[in-house]
């Protein structure tokens, strides 16, 4: 039987990160002089969010957000540490989800954990282990499972689609790093039939994909009033134009 407990040389070994013992250490008020803007996207950095995430709240450029908490005393190792602290709730929760299913090793989040969060890791399986061993990798657990999953990758492939900027290619691959279960993907599909068929209607092929960034392209020339010539739409949406996608380009 796998023995899901960190030995304890590994355990003693020191966490690379050194974290706050609450979010509550890191919410301080906003600096004096901050206002406007720069407050907003001061109180966003506290929460969490990448760079990406609050220059598209906002409305501004990532440099711009960049610059903005660069000027706050110790701006850049506060929210370096806020952004721990929000990942590391996202890996606890989906660690929590899927422990009472599968081997710890299975679950999603297990090797940051590991690295990073090890004490909670260790104290976790310490906790639940036994109650968890009498039901993990049952079928029964697999088809509850699978059925989670499933609406997870639904709910991926929407997001990925519907998100700002030049378009991503929907794919197993992606979805499965963007959910953090690409290795249960490659070993235990088979096992989980919805989520199967799932990824067979959301994700997209390379010509899909390929017409879908042209049809950005040519929106985006249209929005910035330039000219929408073949050689435009493959140089905004990336594409090179040996990539045989002549038909595409009429049907725009």
């Amino acid at each position: 039987m796998r023995n899901d407990k960190p030995s304890v040389s590994e355990y003693e070994r020191s966490s690379p990160i050194a974290v706050c013992s609450s979010k509550a250490d890191l919410t301080e008020t906003v600096p004096e002089g901050l206002g406007g803007l720069p407050a907003e996207v001061w109180k966003l950095a506290l929460a969490g969010h990448d760079a990406r995430q609050i220059a598209y709240k906002l409305g501004v450029s990532q440099v711009y957000v960049y610059r903005t908490i660069r000027a706050v005393k110790v701006g850049p190792n506060v929210w370096r540490e806020a952004r721990f602290q929000s990942e590391r709730l996202l890996r606890r929760a989906n660690f929590e989800k899927d422990y009472h299913s599968l081997q710890a090793h299975q679950c999603r989040g297990y090797a940051w954990l590991y690295r990073s969060d090890r004490v909670w890791l260790r104290d976790h399986i310490d906790k639940y282990g036994d109650v968890h061993a009498s039901r993990a990798d049952t079928a029964g657990a697999f088809a509850i499972l699978d059925a989670e999953l499933a609406e997870q990758i639904s709910e991926c492939a929407q997001r990925l689609r519907s998100g700002s900027g030049k378009p991503v290619r929907i794919s197993r691959t992606r979805i499965g790093r963007e959910l953090h279960v690409l290795p249960r993907f490659e070993k235990q599909l088979d096992r989980l039939p919805i989520c199967a068929s799932a990824l067979e209607q959301t994700c997209e092929s390379v010509e899909q994909f390929r017409l879908r960034r042209l049809h950005w392209a040519e929106a985006k020339l249209l929005d910035g009033h330039k000219s929408v010539t073949h050689s435009a739409l493959y140089r905004t949406a990336c594409i090179r134009p040996e990539c045989d996608l002549r038909g595409a380009t009429k049907r725009l």
